[in-house]
């Protein structure tokens, strides 16, 4: 889209220049987008909205710099037409935080297994969805008590401290997957794989980050935590608003509540850039530590 903006103004993307990005970051704030869609032909229209919010133009923005940092890399520009240019500001809305009790009510809720042991991995190790889902079962230390992340946001896998509740679930939803393995053939070979990941469907297959969304509303939704009232366009039926990532902010909360260091909380959430998006969005330095943090989850 900013290579047909610019376009349309002669000008091409590689001898785009500072006041072009912010021109354009202007055109997407302020409207023109939804004129220019309806002059494509039908098949091309993509129904854009006249306008977009600050969060979605600071996407737009990051991904154009990413693509000039590349073309100086690749020398094909001297200079970064972004460079020194600010992403829009972006207004910090508090999400959900749900209280510890409610958690506990989650995790009591009934349901099956693998459904149970994904809301405390959620709960007790406040990683995010994609650290969760490639969770491997060699990275799992039942003998130290850690829980190591090879998949993280940012690159670099991190440990967390598994405290003495995780580690049963763990074990036991450990124990019902041989148990299945032992009359389901194609369980038993991707479990035999050394890089099997520890939340498996009955197929082998790795669970998808959506199905855990959608189990823990499930459960959250039993134990009538998170409800909002019933909408013909949402659900027929009450549904619960919990959501994976509420888990995660609830955590951090509850220990920055209980006096829990932002720094400590800050490690544990792998938040490489320091305190700062810890502080914003919510309320393990050495493994001694790291129990405690974690330990302090008590639902």
């Amino acid at each position: 889209e900013f290579a047909e903006w610019l376009k349309a103004k002669g000008v091409s993307v590689l001898d785009a220049k500072g006041k072009h990005v912010k021109q354009f970051m202007v055109y997407l704030a302020t409207g023109g987008r939804a004129a220019v869609d309806a002059r494509r032909l039908p098949e091309q229209q993509l129904g854009w909205q006249d306008t977009l919010a600050a969060s979605t133009r600071k996407g737009h923005f990051a991904a154009i710099r990413t693509v000039y940092k590349h073309l100086v890399f690749d020398e094909q520009l001297d200079r970064d037409p972004t460079y020194g240019m600010r992403a829009p500001k972006v207004e910090i809305k508090r999400g959900l935080v749900i209280e510890h009790e409610e958690v506990r009510t989650i995790l009591d809720a009934p349901g099956k297994p693998r459904c149970r042991v994904q809301a405390f991995l959620l709960a007790f190790t406040l990683a995010r969805m994609g650290s969760i889902v490639g969770l491997r079962w060699c990275d799992v230390d039942f003998e130290n008590d850690d829980v190591y992340f090879d998949v993280a946001k940012f690159g670099d896998g991190y440990c967390v401290a598994m405290c003495a509740e995780l580690k049963i679930e763990l074990l036991r939803w450990q124990r019902a997957q041989r148990r299945e393995a032992e009359t389901n053939e194609l369980l038993a070979k991707a479990l035999a794989r050394p890089d099997a990941t520890v939340l498996l469907t009955v197929e082998g297959k790795r669970v998808k980050e959506s199905t855990i969304a959608k189990q823990l509303k499930w459960r959250a939704r039993r134990a009538g935590v998170g409800l909002h009232a019933a909408n013909a366009d949402v659900s027929p039926e009450n549904t619960s608003i919990v959501s994976p990532h509420c888990l995660r902010r609830s955590g951090a909360t509850q220990l920055r509540r209980l006096g829990v260091p932002l720094e400590d909380i800050a490690v544990m959430l792998n938040h490489t850039g320091g305190t700062q998006t810890t502080a914003k969005h919510y309320a393990f330095t050495s493994t001694p530590q790291q129990r405690k943090v974690v330990n302090a989850l008590s639902y």
